[in-house]
Order: structure tokens, then C-alpha cells, then sequence
């Protein structure tokens, strides 16, 4: 009886410290090609934690390593919603493909404080909608901040009785409550901007009852800026026009980059926390300065600035990984070794490849378009160059059935070896390539013949870079073709905003 005991508490322990969520659902009526991805919400780097498939009963079986309990984005068909996850629980749901992730059930672990979020979040826009602000501010600022601190008043007695009756965790009443503060916060520059314009003076002061409201809502302000994107943008307004007056003053000095010109606003606004300044520094770098063509030169920059100017380390560590996976490697690298799969089951190592260049293409079954467009149109440049260049077709499907299933039915007749990189977007490989499902478009990188980085990434084969690229260390001379005529099916700019608004609906839930 004791070593069962002992056994049962060994397992309460490794559910406790477990940084895992499992992930078990199903969507009914949803095509074969979704997937369903998960993302932390109020993170600055918004990298998808978990990228999966369905089988063929709809069903979804997963797990990922979770950052933190808080606050995740859900993706499906092009619909987003959030909830709230803990470290150690399994995630449960069930939906309809037409509705899904907007309404969908929650069981099990999760029901608890997804069902307060959703009845809280229904609480929070009646009362919110009885309020008209611009009548209320026509009373006066003192009125307005007086409607506003009962409507908080109010409705965080009515969060306090819903995490009563639901059980909610503490750390979810308190994100929600924060979450009704940074709503209110994101009214008042729009407020301030409509007395501007109404009074007709542009250098006009809030109310001492309207600035000492808005400093109380956020006496918390470095827990919003970690937990709130919204708060960040809310900031942002508060510094837009003198940050557009600082760029102006600066103009024609000296070439600098929005976010070194940024960076160097920030270090004349002393009533910005340090943290404040981190956050802010690494929304504007995803926001303005990262895409898939950054040059060599700007990542440099970028990641300079970043080791520099960034101090807090889970922001740093964030911002650096999302800079290689949007700007990828940097030219003259030795392409990082990973094991690969062939069809027939055998290790197959890009090593094998030296000697001559190599053209890597990543893909997925799943890829929009792949079979129609984009793969008969890479079959033709690589006839092409097949003389001159090796080719491998990486395949990043969920499971080696599938990769098999897609290489046979895609890849007849084509030039290269077909490769599964094992455990797909969960592989070795994915990793130290900084693969992503939005990156599989499908995407093209070129090794040199001593198996170094060629050059970056692309994602259209008719991109003049890319093929001035390949005619390079072909010693070819491609033919003219019109862009329009090889232009993919791409929507790859860069990876989802994740957490941008306030609580979007919660979903529905049941025990």
C-alpha cells in the first residue's frame, strides 16, 4: 500500500512540474489540409509553439512545451481565440469545422477557467455597451473617470464572485481583471486626441482626476507589459507624436534604422522602466524592421542592437530566435548537420550532397497550392539546372506514412532526392533550421559545393536574387521569364501577431 501511495504522489509531483500541454480534440467537417496552431499570447516573438494535422476522423493528438500558465492563441481555417492553459493539463475540445475556434466545447482540465473567461468576458461587454464616452466626457474629465471607476468597480466584483462559482485559478482573475484596466487605459489617448480636436487646442492637458485615474491603472505597469500586448500598444500611442517629432528633428543626420532611431528616443524618456523600454524595443523590431529579406547587413545590426539595447534575457533569447527565423543564416555558414530519412527508410545526410551545390526545397503535403502550382513550377527550374545541382525535397509532414503517401504521388519524375526530415516540424531539423509552417511555401535554400549557406531563403523561384543566385554556381544563363508567370502562392511575410486585442470571445465550454 505504501509503494502505491508513493507511486500516486511520485505521479501528482511530475504532473506538477511538467512544462507540457497535451492536446486532444476534434473538429468535425474540416478539410485534411488545416492545422491547428498554437501560440503564446503575450509573447514578443510570435512563433507558433505547436503546428498539427488532423487524422482522417478529425481527431487532433498532440503536445508542446508550454512557456508559462497564461493566456494562448488558437489558429484554424483562418479563425483565431484564446484561453487560458496551465503547465501539466490536457486541453480538451470538440468543434464544428464552419465555427471553430470562435465556439467550440472544453473539457476536462481546461473547463474550469476557460468557462469564468467566457462568462466574464460576456459580463465585461454588457456593461461596457451601456456606456456612451463621448457623452460622458461631455460632462467633464471628473465625470468620465467617476463612470469609470464604477464601471471597474463593478465589474471586478463581478470577475471576484465568477472565479468563486467556477473555481478559477487566482492567476486567471487576475489576468482578466488586468485585462479590463488596459481596455480602459487603450480608451483614454483616444479620449485626449477627441479633446484636442474638440477644444481646438493641440497642446492641451488631461484633467489632474483624469491623468491620476489613468497612473492608477497601471501602478502594475511592468505585469501588464509582460502579460498585455495591448498595454504596449497603448504606450505606444501615449509616445507616437513626440517619437514622429524626434524623427523629423533627426532627419538627414545620420542614415539610421526605425529602431536605432527608436532606441535612441527611448533613452530621453526617463519615466520608462527599463522593462517597459525592452518590450516596446521588440514589438517595433517584429513590427517594422524583420522580413524574409533582410539584408546581411541589417541582420547584423538587428542582432547587435538587440545584445546591446535588450536587457531583459527571455526577451532577449526571444527576439534573437525570431531574427533567425525570419532573416534565416547568414552567407558562408556551415550548414548545420541534422539526419534526414529517405524513402526507403535509410539515414541520408546532407554531407552526402558535397561537391556540387545543392538546392534544398521544403515542403509540406499540406502546402497551399502545391500539387496545382507550385511544385510543377520548381520541376522546371530544376530540369534546368539538374546537370549542375543536387536537389533534396524535404518533407515536413507529421508522421514518415505520410511523407512516403505525398513523395511518391508528388515527386515522380523529378530531379533529387526525396528526404523526410523525422518528427516533421518537431524534428532535428526543423529546429536548427528555424523551420516553420509559414515558411513552407514551399521554400528554397541553396548550399554552396563545400556544403556552406549560399545565400537566403527564398520562397518564389522566379525572384531575380534567386536566380541570379543559382546561374551563379551553375555557370548557367537561366532564360527570361516573366515574374507574373513563376509568382507562387505565398502569403509568407512574416509569422502571426499573436495577443494584439484585449480578450477576444472565449470559447464555449462543458464539463
Amino acid at each position: 500500500m505504501r509503494k502505491l501511495i508513493g507511486l500516486f504522489l511520485l505521479g501528482l509531483l511530475f504532473i506538477a512540474c511538467s512544462k507540457k500541454i497535451e492536446i486532444e480534440g476534434t473538429v468535425k467537417g474540416g478539410s485534411p489540409l488545416e492545422r491547428l496552431e498554437i501560440t503564446e499570447a503575450s509573447g514578443v516573438a510570435t512563433l507558433p509553439l505547436i503546428n498539427i494535422g488532423a487524422d482522417e476522423k478529425g481527431k487532433f493528438t498532440g503536445s508542446f512545451e508550454a512557456p508559462k500558465n497564461g493566456m494562448y492563441l488558437l489558429s484554424y481555417g483562418g479563425q483565431q481565440n484564446i484561453f487560458f492553459l496551465k503547465r501539466g493539463q490536457k486541453f480538451e475540445f470538440q468543434g464544428v469545422a464552419g465555427t471553430f475556434p470562435t465556439e467550440f466545447t472544453i473539457k476536462g482540465d481546461a473547463y474550469a477557467n476557460n468557462e469564468f473567461l467566457k462568462e466574464a468576458q460576456k459580463a465585461l461587454l454588457e456593461r461596457t455597451k451601456r456606456v456612451d464616452i463621448m457623452q460622458e466626457l461631455q460632462k467633464g474629465e471628473e465625470n468620465f473617470v467617476a463612470v469609470f471607476t464604477k464601471v471597474q468597480n463593478e465589474l471586478e466584483k463581478k470577475f471576484d464572485e465568477l472565479a468563486e462559482k467556477h473555481k478559477a485559478d487566482k492567476e486567471v482573475l487576475q489576468w482578466k481583471k488586468a485585462d479590463l484596466r488596459t481596455g480602459i487605459l487603450s480608451v483614454i489617448p483616444q479620449v485626449i486626441m477627441m479633446k484636442k480636436q474638440t477644444s481646438g487646442n493641440p497642446n492641451y492637458k488631461p484633467h489632474k482626476s483624469l491623468a491620476d485615474f489613468e497612473n492608477k491603472l497601471q501602478d502594475n505597469s511592468d505585469e501588464l507589459l509582460k502579460e498585455h500586448p495591448l498595454y504596449r500598444q497603448y504606450l505606444l500611442s501615449k509616445i507616437s507624436d513626440d517619437f514622429q517629432k524626434f524623427v523629423e528633428k533627426n532627419q538627414g543626420k545620420v542614415e539610421q534604422s526605425t529602431t536605432q532611431l527608436f532606441v535612441d528616443f527611448l533613452k530621453g524618456r526617463k519615466e520608462l522602466t527599463q522593462t517597459a523600454k525592452d518590450y516596446l524595443t521588440a514589438f517595433i523590431i517584429a513590427q517594422y524592421e524583420l522580413s524574409q529579406n533582410t539584408t546581411e547587413d541589417n541582420k547584423k545590426k538587428l542582432n547587435d542592437l538587440i545584445e546591446k539595447e535588450i536587457k531583459d534575457t527571455s526577451v532577449k533569447e526571444s527576439m534573437k530566435k525570431l531574427l533567425f527565423v525570419i532573416g534565416g543564416f547568414s552567407k558562408g555558414e556551415e550548414a548545420p548537420k541534422a539526419t534526414l530519412k529517405t524513402t526507403d527508410g535509410k539515414s541520408f545526410s546532407l554531407d552526402s550532397q558535397k561537391g556540387k551545390p545543392t538546392l534544398l526545397v521544403t515542403y509540406a503535403s499540406w502546402t497551399p497550392m502545391l500539387q496545382e502550382i507550385n511544385m510543377p513550377i520548381i520541376k522546371q527550374m530544376v530540369d534546368f539546372y539538374k546537370s549542375k545541382f543536387n536537389v533534396v525535397y524535404i518533407n515536413f509532414d507529421d508522421t514518415e506514412a505520410q511523407f512516403k503517401k505525398t513523395s511518391s504521388a508528388l515527386l515522380k519524375g523529378y530531379h533529387g532526392t526525396p528526404a523526410y526530415a523525422e518528427g516533421g516540424l518537431n524534428s532535428e531539423f526543423a529546429k536548427k533550421y528555424g523551420i516553420y509552417a509559414f515558411k513552407l511555401a514551399p521554400g528554397l535554400l541553396v548550399l554552396d559545393k563545400e556544403g556552406k549557406i549560399a545565400g537566403p531563403s527564398f520562397y518564389n523561384p522566379g525572384e531575380q536574387e534567386f536566380v541570379k543566385l543559382m546561374d551563379q554556381l551553375s555557370g548557367l544563363k537561366a532564360p527570361e521569364i516573366s515574374q507574373d508567370g513563376v509568382s507562387l502562392q505565398n502569403d509568407l511575410l512574416s509569422p502571426p501577431t499573436s495577443g494584439e486585442t484585449s480578450a477576444a470571445e472565449a470559447p464555449k465550454t462543458e464539463k
